[in-house]
């Protein structure tokens, strides 16, 4: 399961400019420390910039993920933002391209527990929000456009639109 890569950049700032936990609780005082200073730096540069800069690594993986896994007649690719706004139909396929036979109880607790509704968005919770196209709204339309034109190859094949 892929999420669309300008999104899961818009997320990864997020998280790292807000919702990363801070507490030493169980982790390495140089664990926090790194964390403190990867969320300073990531509120510095700002949700464009951070993306920016963070595009090429991006791009490699969603590289790898298309030459190396696409086309293989074992792997389901789904995406993230079927799962999120159609669950059903989602798991669906997943259960129908696995041949789970899944029992009706199982299949229908499955279903109650889609928990991708959230209504505000909290930037300090690792569920900031639950929304395909989150770039959209938070970048502005020249850091956009550079993604499309930088992610041009891996959208199309992976049919998310520019």
């Amino acid at each position: 399961m892929l999420r669309g890569p300008r999104d899961m950049l818009t997320s990864r700032y997020f998280f790292r400019a807000f919702g990363q936990p801070l507490s030493d609780d169980g982790v390495p005082w140089k664990a926090v420390r790194s964390r403190k200073k990867s969320r300073a730096r990531a509120r510095k540069l700002g949700p464009d910039r951070f993306v920016v800069e963070g595009s090429p690594a991006m791009l490699k993986i969603y590289e790898w993920y298309r030459k190396k896994l696409l086309l293989r007649p074992n792997v389901l690719f789904v995406k993230y933002e079927n799962m999120i706004q159609g669950f059903r139909g989602w798991l669906a396929s997943l259960t129908e391209y696995l041949e789970l036979d899944v029992p009706a109880d199982s299949y229908a607790r499955l279903l109650q527990e889609d928990h991708f509704g959230i209504q505000d968005e909290d930037v300090y919770s690792h569920k900031r929000q639950v929304q395909a196209g989150d770039h959209k709204r938070k970048l502005k339309p020249e850091t956009i456009a550079l993604l499309n034109n930088q992610f041009r190859e891996v959208l199309a094949a992976l049919n998310y639109p520019e």
